[in-house]
């Protein structure tokens, strides 16, 4: 039986000895069979495909409840952060990118 490192060489001498296996030369085939050669079109159709097929996945009802608290409470908190704000967002703004404060930090 080979250990996880021998399998691992044995992969790369395959890919030598065929190169069109590699996963470079397989997205290069895709994108010259359906994108015209276009890496941004070959992206998007790849993000489109995965968009849907998580999209059509379900989402188990305990797990969707706790992401909706999480996100009440995260709410919540920053309601009360922004009340307790007492400075203008200018005024942060030019303290945020004063000069002297960022050389210091």
């Amino acid at each position: 039986m080979l250990k996880p490192c021998e399998k691992g060489l044995a992969a790369a001498v395959a890919a030598l000895d065929d190169p069109a296996s590699t996963p470079s030369a397989r997205v290069l085939e895709a994108m010259q069979q359906g994108q015209d050669g276009s890496y941004s079109q070959f992206v998007l159709a790849q993000s489109l495909q995965h968009r849907t097929a998580i999209q059509s996945l379900t989402l188990d009802a305990g797990v969707a409840e706790r992401f909706a608290r999480l996100a009440e409470v995260s709410l919540a908190e920053q309601r009360r952060i922004e009340a307790a704000d007492t400075v203008p967002f200018e005024t942060f703004r030019q303290q945020y990118l004063d000069i002297v404060k960022l050389a210091s930090e």
